[in-house]
């Protein structure tokens, strides 16, 4: 197997430690199941009603962000950390709008308004990736009905949205309106350093996956009335994509599990290409893994990018 080796030396100034940590947008999404769902766990996160608007609003800002110099740092090694957590961040908001089922006008509005420029980017970086973006952030048709306001017997799940702002420290102000000095990078660059092991995503992802597919194969038997498993299948692909599109988004360490682990996500979203799982999750994780490697390509990043010789399946 070839691959396209991309590694950074860390010999440059050590980062803080005691900085107060980002929250990873995805990862606070996924952590509302349980281990192991029940049923109910499942239809309570397909019903809840996640503001996507803000989400979309997150990840513009963040990508903005990356192309702005922060007050008082330099070009070294502190920067290109902060800019990679600033990608990241960015792609993360990106893939839960992707995600999300459009169940209404405003989640259609939320995917629309992350659409690119069809032209900049086709000269940028090509006509597939253009259909892989589009594919992911398509504002879609309505799977089920609209998910039902919550009851007293719904399940708790966190807040939404997760606060991830990066936060202002002094007067400075950015065009954007954040000031972005060397504590936001330290956030930053601790956020970029703090990705999770990708192979157990993965096998969370497994687990949910046949979940849903079980959970879609008794909905079609019991036809129209199976409206509650239908939400709990949808719940249960919403988890797993998230997993999936986590596992994509965060490059590798230079850790051959971890490396390895990239080679099971390609192989395992590949074999989902021809199910029923709807494209415009399977074209996020593509999406998120694209997004990684520009991460990397930001440069000062901490990890050890290969890109295995395993192809994508076209979707589009």
């Amino acid at each position: 197997m070839t691959d396209e080796t991309h590694s950074v030396p860390l010999d440059d100034e050590p980062l803080t430690q005691d900085v107060h940590p980002i929250t990873e947008p995805l990862g606070a999404l996924v952590a509302i199941l349980p281990h192991d769902p029940l049923i109910a766990d499942l239809i309570a996160l397909r019903r809840a009603t996640p503001d996507l608007a803000e989400a979309a609003r997150s990840a513009t800002f963040f990508e903005a962000m990356v192309k702005v110099s922060p007050l008082g740092v330099g070009f070294g090694r502190l920067f290109g950390l902060a800019q990679a957590g600033l990608q990241l961040l960015a792609a993360a908001n990106e893939a839960i709008v992707a995600i999300w089922p459009v169940d209404d006008n405003e989640i259609a509005r939320a995917k629309l308004s992350l659409h690119p420029d069809p032209e900049t980017q086709r000269n940028l970086r090509g006509d597939r990736y253009l259909r892989v973006v589009l594919a992911a952030l398509h504002p879609g048709y309505l799977r089920v009905s609209a998910p039902a306001k919550p009851t007293p017997d719904d399940r708790a799940l966190v807040f939404w949205p997760v606060g991830h702002e990066v936060g202002a420290s002094d007067a400075a102000t950015l065009p954007t309106g954040d000031a972005y000095g060397k504590a936001e990078c330290e956030r930053l660059a601790m956020f970029a350093f703090s990705g999770p092991k990708v192979a157990p995503l993965i096998e969370r992802a497994r687990e949910l996956l046949a979940a849903s597919d079980q959970l879609r194969g008794q909905a079609m038997r019991l036809g129209p009335d199976a409206l509650e498993l239908r939400l709990a299948s949808e719940g249960a692909l919403i988890s797993a994509y998230s997993l999936l599109a986590q596992a994509a988004l965060w490059p590798s360490r230079d850790d051959a599990d971890d490396i390895a682990a990239k080679v099971d996500l390609i192989t395992l979203v590949n074999s989902r290409v021809s199910s029923d799982d709807p494209t415009h999750m399977i074209a996020t994780v593509m999406l998120a893994y694209e997004r990684s490697r520009e991460a990397v390509r930001l440069g000062s990043a901490p990890f050890r990018w290969r890109h295995p010789d395993v192809a994508w399946s076209d979707i589009v």
